[in-house]
């Protein structure tokens, strides 16, 4: 209860905070009385940091495996290390909501400070005070603090009650990146509120262009995060799960991904607006809808709506959570848009326009088109929702993604080149073109080279182009500023690692070649220039006994050059093993990578064998005298058999069987290793012939033990060498220039970086 009611009261200090600040707003002009506004403050300072010591308790709760709270049984075990534990923290969608009102919470503090002696201070602070209200709701209705007790209500359990250990977290999420990726991301979110609550400010004071001052700087830091949440992401998709690539335009990648593109094109109308006065009207559409659409991505993660659409959604469907993320989501973009519509005819008085021959207009245009892309997105991503409501369910495979998007791309890229080329206000054509001369020619003979190489594709060499284009434009500025502006090369940085990450998603994706390939234990293979040899397997992270992992050893050999992959499969409790879990392997080259993805592993016997199932039956010598019916196992060899090892026991398959006119019952008897799980038959002579029959192997089914299969086999010695390997199916891909993806994702979020200190005076005006 301690949880719950601290967080009660957090939202209780929260909400009289923002009431406060608005009355103090409202009673300004007439030098209202200042204890509103000390109140509020005070409160923001009881509420900021009773979030961080909640959070803390919370922290403290999980890593002493008090698995008397759902949250933490559910997302915990005592078999995690340590920093998986901590993770756990941010696993679920209660503790993903603590995690975000932690941040704002942190971020608070600083915001505060920039404000600081604004006109605009007390109305900010009671918008930022209502988002965190918020989200602390959201933590009152979906309670981190709930008790198993309370939850499975159903199992009668007894107030009080401990489970001895956890559920574990999803193997997926046992990953390194997993303590860097969700914080870095949702830090991200946090960030993106401050524009929102600027502009809103601006809006409020009717005063048009002071806001944008420091939130130039504000959408820049959130954008780095943001951005650098998404590549992280995407790495570690590409390197944990074994599909092949680092972006599969899934639903809840994108939902990250629309608000930076729209923080992307709020970065240049921005500066436009800085410099020539124009654009007042977007920026306020931008921010709103930056921050609006971050609690869009919110919904569609976090409400279950997507669950069956994404591997990433939570799945717990509607509910109060759904209505209530509907009803933040709906607030504030009201807020927002009532408010820009209230000051709309000022706005339009102030507008300024511009030379459609100068850097604003083309820097204008590109915004546009980055835009346009965010609708596709934004329209792909809602499909499924947007199906339910005339037809049923249906989603966008990533081919709707790509097709649509690409010419935008192309469209971004060389807009981007020429606008470094224009003046602010206005240009002359002559000397334009002249300087464009030297750039389009080195493009088409690079162009022209990769043709030769085998590009061929019209819409992928436009793509080459213009990304060739882009890069050497930008290289050009970036050497001419780097020591003397080294301020400005953010931006020409981040332009060159956008022409690096095309490149390398065109690469990767249009140009791989995937092959897949049966390895048995031994044999060396040879497929696309390569050659496999399969060693062996190993169990490992034994220590863990809600889970068998096993690694598999490749050896994989390129003319001189030797490198050895270790892919992994998992069974997991957390899925009761229904199925398995995937980890590839990548081996990088200078121009590639080589990507092993394991897809199944079967056992070879060097015995003829015979399946069986419960109520099977088979013929089972060659001149069908003899027939086998499978009744059913006896469990009572189960046991741990004294004779043979500790970690050895014993299990019984009792068939009916038929020899010549002789029809009897009898039970096959097989050890079973528990180390390897391998089987060690009891050879058993069969009645009125001359072969033996032994219970070879058990494939065991998840569902239950009367659902799994057995493998008998018919010899005729009574000690027949039986001898057995692994057979390792692999999908093997090779994709061409994966590292641009990742030096051009890197230099995206360096670039955006850097740029915050070219407006690193802006940050405190």
């Amino acid at each position: 209860m301690f949880g719950k009611i601290i967080i009660l009261l957090l939202f209780g200090t929260s909400f009289i905070s923002s009431i406060l600040f608005i009355f103090s707003h409202i009673k300004e002009k007439d030098n209202g009385n200042p204890l509103n506004a000390k109140w509020g403050n005070i409160l923001f300072f009881i509420t900021s940091f009773g979030i961080i010591f909640i959070s803390g308790y919370f922290l403290f709760n999980i890593i002493s495996h008090n698995f008397q709270f759902t949250y933490i049984w559910s997302y915990s075990s005592r078999e995690l290390p340590t920093f998986l534990l901590i993770s756990s923290f941010y696993a679920g969608q209660e503790g993903s909501f603590l995690l975000w009102a932690l941040f704002l919470a942190v971020i608070g503090f600083f915001f505060r400070k920039s404000f600081r002696g604004k006109s605009y201070q007390k109305i900010g602070m009671a918008i930022y005070m209502l988002i965190i209200s918020f989200l602390l709701l959201m933590l009152i209705v979906k309670s981190p603090f709930n008790y198993v007790w309370e939850t499975f209500k159903e199992s009668n359990l007894q107030n009080g009650y401990t489970p001895e250990n956890g559920r574990g977290l999803n193997p997926i999420l046992e990953n390194f990146w997993m303590v860097i990726h969700p914080p870095i991301l949702f830090l991200g979110y946090s960030l993106m509120s401050i524009p929102y609550i600027l502009a809103l400010s601006g809006l409020l004071k009717r005063d048009y262009s002071a806001w944008i001052i420091p939130a130039i700087k504000w959408n820049l830091i959130a954008s780095v995060f943001l951005g650098l949440g998404i590549m992280l992401g995407g790495f570690w998709a590409y390197e944990s799960l074994g599909w092949g690539g680092f972006w599969g335009w899934d639903p809840v990648e994108n939902s990250s991904f629309i608000p930076w593109l729209i923080s992307t094109a709020l970065v240049h109308t921005l500066i436009i607006q800085k410099r020539t006065g124009g654009l007042v009207k977007t920026n306020f559409i931008l921010a709103i809808f930056a921050f609006v659409t971050v609690i869009y991505s919110t919904f569609l993660t976090r409400s279950g709506i997507l669950s069956n659409f994404s591997v990433h959604s939570f799945g717990e469907t509607g509910g109060f959570v759904y209505t209530l993320l509907l009803i933040f989501l709906i607030s504030f973009l009201a807020l927002g848009l009532i408010l820009f519509f209230f000051r709309v005819k000022d706005l339009s008085l102030i507008s300024h326009g511009f030379s459609y021959f100068s850097r604003e207009f083309i820097l204008f245009l590109g915004s546009v088109l980055i835009l346009i892309i965010t609708i596709i997105v934004f329209y792909g991503t809602s499909y499924p929702i947007i199906s339910t409501i005339f037809s049923k369910p249906a989603s966008f495979d990533a081919d709707f993604y790509v097709q649509k998007n690409f010419p935008f791309a192309i469209g971004i890229l060389i807009i981007n080149a020429f606008s470094l080329y224009l003046n602010w206000s206005s240009n002359r054509f002559g000397g334009f073109f002249k300087r464009l001369s030297i750039p389009i020619v080195l493009s088409l003979i690079f162009s022209g080279i990769l043709y030769n190489w085998g590009v061929q594709d019209f819409g992928n060499i436009c793509l080459i182009f213009s990304a060739i284009f882009s890069f050497l434009i930008n290289l050009e500025f970036l050497l001419k500023n780097i020591l003397k502006k080294p301020a400005l090369i953010g931006g020409y940085l981040s332009h060159i690692g956008l022409s690096f990450l095309l490149i390398g998603a065109l690469a990767s994706g249009a140009y791989s070649t995937i092959k897949v390939l049966q390895l048995h234990q031994g044999i060396e293979k040879s497929i696309m220039g390569f050659s496999f040899t399969f060693v062996q397997s190993e169990q490992i992270a034994q220590e863990q006994k809600n889970k068998e992992k096993y690694q598999y050893q490749i050896i994989v050999k390129k003319d001189k050059e030797i490198n050895t992959a270790y892919p992994t499969i998992a069974l997991s409790d957390f899925n009761q093993r229904q199925s398995p879990f995937l980890e590839p392997s990548i081996i990088s080259y200078i121009t590639k990578d080589l990507y092993i993805s394991p897809k199944s592993v079967s056992e070879d016997i060097n015995l003829p064998t015979i399946p069986f199932m419960k109520g099977d039956s088979a013929w089972v010598d060659k001149d069908s005298t003899i027939i086998f019916k499978f009744l059913k196992f006896d469990m009572t060899q189960a046991h741990t058999d004294a004779e043979a090892d500790k970690n050895s026991v014993s299990l019984g398959a009792i068939f009916e069987i038929q020899s010549g006119r002789k029809n009897y019952t009898d039970t096959l008897i097989t050890r079973i290793d528990m180390n390897d799980l391998t089987c060690n038959p009891i050879w058993k002579k069969i009645e009125n012939s001359n072969k033996y029959a032994g219970f070879v192997q058990l494939i065991r089914s998840p569902e239950s033990m009367a659902q799994s299969h057995i493998l008998i086999s018919v010899t005729d010695s009574d000690k027949p060498k039986l001898k057995r390997s692994e057979t390792l199916t692999i999908e093997a891909s090779i994709k061409p220039f994966m590292y641009f993806v990742w030096i051009g994702s890197c230099f995206i979020v360096i670039g955006l970086f850097i740029a915050i200190f070219n407006h690193k005076k802006d940050f405190v005006k």
